[in-house]
């Protein structure tokens, strides 16, 4: 039996899923067109098609159409359907059913730079709604210098990425609690400062090693807070005391492979790093050595953030001793926690309280306390009016805008953990150094201005929300835990630079969060 082969276009769509119009009115190109097969009885055959899309369909555009096989003897035709993606999707209009938007800790829409997130309180979230498949999704924290360059926070690039697929009209909501993965794959504490996220991803058909092929979100300008700004740098004291890194309630300890080495240690406890922890038994004291005699105001205790899979084991009881030589003790005040995970206490002192040494007993009914961080408030006695200094916090070592040579490169995670779920609601990066090696990484993108026109980017959210279209229903408010996947993915940094200024062309999509009005 021979076939004449052909084919049959159906109708090319554009425009959102649920409201498609048509496109273009050109059909697909079949390499087959006009041919003819002979299958003998009996047997088969193969044939290799090869369908290109329609001249002039748009980034996004779906196109489709049936392979027809007509038999010599007037038999039924055979029809193959066939169906594909116009251009680029990454640059579709369509992308996006929701979002991206930047949001606040109770998914509250913010739409102008400049909102401060208190981190413990109110972190940022990322909350998007896919109106096309995605096979790869990641999100970047970008640290704004004082040259007003964007650097990349994390050596490792992405604070999180997940390779999980999203069918259409999935959401998505990730929250950034302040860390990131450094070159030793360390948990960081971010430094305070002005960031961007970038919400990076690679919808159905893209190649994941090429960037160009991302679409790329960039949030306004936020600033962190830790609440530290009234305490002494904690590089200024030492602690002491019967600590470790496990307790009762650990999902893993410290013997496992992914503990951080440098839990369970009491300079845990004063490293400026809330990522690291230590555990106490309940009643057990913790002495902090200021170095020399201070009129102490008050304590701040900062609970285990839940790293290494170890509770947060908040304490819920406090009693404070100061010293000036480290033996004879004066009570400083007592009281009680609100047992609240992983947000700082301040522990009030009665007035008069002196000393250079400050002894904390932590309790609590679970048996064991999990302490981040300890500080002291003070100033040195004799001198009222001294404050404290700068907190001093270890700059990243994301290099700023280097002129990065094309490299393989994908979306990883960089500081912080898991991610996409399908969830409602709301929480990204930039520079670095040389073009990665990783072949699986995605290939490097030209420079981009920081002051490039919103006004024409794709798919830009209309309006100005106030509150997260679609807001998770009860049960759904699912916030994703960031995925921290390591180098092996890591998008290399010289991929994604940013210019400090200038009027260069767009090259990344770029969709910000930058129109006019306020916050809800």
């Amino acid at each position: 039996m021979t076939y004449k082969l052909g084919h049959v276009d159906t109708v090319t769509t554009t425009g959102e899923s649920s409201k498609p119009t048509r496109g273009t009115t050109n059909g697909a190109t079949v390499s087959t067109d006009g041919t003819s097969v002979t299958v003998p009885a009996g047997s088969s055959a193969k044939v290799a098609v090869k369908v290109s899309a329609p001249e002039g369909i748009g980034n996004g555009d779906f196109y489709g159409g049936y392979v027809t096989l007509t038999p010599d003897n007037a038999a039924q035709t055979l029809r193959i359907p066939f169906v594909g993606v116009g251009g680029n999707l990454a640059e579709s209009k369509t992308l996006y059913k929701t979002g991206p938007v930047l949001a606040t800790e109770k998914l509250k829409v913010v739409n102008k730079a400049g909102h401060q997130f208190t981190m413990f309180n109110d972190r940022p979230h990322v909350y998007f709604k896919a109106d096309v498949p995605l096979i790869r999704s990641g999100l970047v924290a970008m640290r704004k210098t004082s040259e007003g360059k964007y650097e990349v926070l994390s050596d490792q690039v992405f604070i999180s990425m997940s390779d999980k697929g999203w069918n259409r009209t999935s959401t998505r909501l990730v929250r950034w609690d302040g860390s990131y993965l450094d070159a030793n794959n360390q948990l960081q504490q971010a430094p305070e400062g002005t960031y961007q996220l970038w919400e990076l991803n690679a919808p159905a058909g893209a190649d994941t090693t090429v960037l160009e092929q991302y679409n790329i979100w960039m949030s306004n300008d936020f600033t962190i807070d830790w609440r530290r700004s009234d305490y002494l740098p904690t590089i200024t004291l030492k602690a002491s005391g019967d600590v470790t890194a496990a307790a009762t309630t650990a999902t893993a300890d410290a013997s496992t492979s992914d503990a951080d080495p440098r839990n369970g240690k009491p300079e845990a406890m004063v490293d400026d790093n809330v990522f690291t922890y230590a555990v106490v038994s309940s009643g057990a004291p913790i002495t902090l050595d200021a170095g020399k005699v201070y009129n102490i105001s008050k304590v701040q205790y900062v609970p285990n953030q839940g790293n290494d899979g170890v509770d947060s084991m908040p304490a819920t009881g406090w009693k404070a001793e100061v010293s000036v030589d480290g033996k004879t003790w004066t009570d400083a005040g007592s009281g009680s926690l609100s047992g609240e995970a992983m947000v700082p206490q301040d522990l009030t002192l009665k007035s008069g309280a002196k000393g250079r040494f400050v002894r904390i007993t932590l309790t609590s009914d679970k048996g064991k306390v999990g302490v981040a961080e300890l500080r002291i408030a003070g100033t040195p006695a004799g001198d009222a009016t001294a404050q404290p200094t700068e907190q001093p916090t270890a700059a990243p070592t994301g290099s700023a805008a280097p002129t990065a040579a094309p490299t393989a490169q994908p979306t990883g995670s960089a500081a912080p953990t898991a991610q996409p779920t399908g969830s409602a609601a709301p929480t990204a990066q930039p520079t670095g150094s040389a073009a990665p090696t990783n072949p699986a990484q995605p290939t490097a993108a030209p420079s981009v201005s920081a002051s490039s026109s919103a006004s024409a980017l794709p798919g830009k959210p209309s309006g100005k929300p106030s509150a997260l279209p679609g807001k998770p229903g009860k049960g759904d408010d699912n916030r994703e835990p960031l995925a921290r996947t390591g180098t092996t993915i890591a998008i290399g940094i010289g991929a994604l630079v940013l210019a400090a200024a200038g009027a260069g062309a767009l090259a990344l999509r770029k969709r910000r969060d930058a129109e006019a009005g306020s916050e809800a």
